[in-house]
């Protein structure tokens, strides 16, 4: 019986402890280039778990464990990973190497043999 109630102690206390570890990170993610807000970035908690986009603003909230870090990604720019702190602001830069992937075909008929 002591056993049992011994445990089912640890196991109450062993929860609140590990609820109490996450901490909130709010913060905004702008455009280095333009100083702009990015709309629709990923920022991503360690081990891909916990995700939020951010919303018109470039503002977003996520609760992650602390002493993590996370990832900020966005298509035409450099992912960025910082380690959490509770307000943050996000510079992120633009990946100009990405652009010559871009392949661009318009307003014309080609045959899929011409083009490989």
């Amino acid at each position: 019986m002591k056993k049992s109630l011994f445990s089912l102690v640890f196991l109450l206390l062993a929860t609140f402890t590990i609820h109490a570890q996450l901490v909130a990170v709010k913060g905004t993610v702008i455009s280095k280039t333009d100083n702009e807000p990015l709309i629709g970035a990923t920022v991503v908690a360690d081990g891909g778990k916990v995700a939020v986009p951010t919303d018109f603003d470039g503002n977003f909230a996520i609760e992650v464990p602390s002493g993590s870090n996370i990832t900020v990604s966005f298509i035409g720019y450099k992912t960025a990973v910082l380690p959490a702190e509770p307000e943050m602001t996000i510079y992120l830069e633009e990946d100009s190497e990405l652009l010559d992937e871009v392949v661009v075909v318009g307003y014309s008929v080609e045959r899929t043999k011409d083009l490989t």
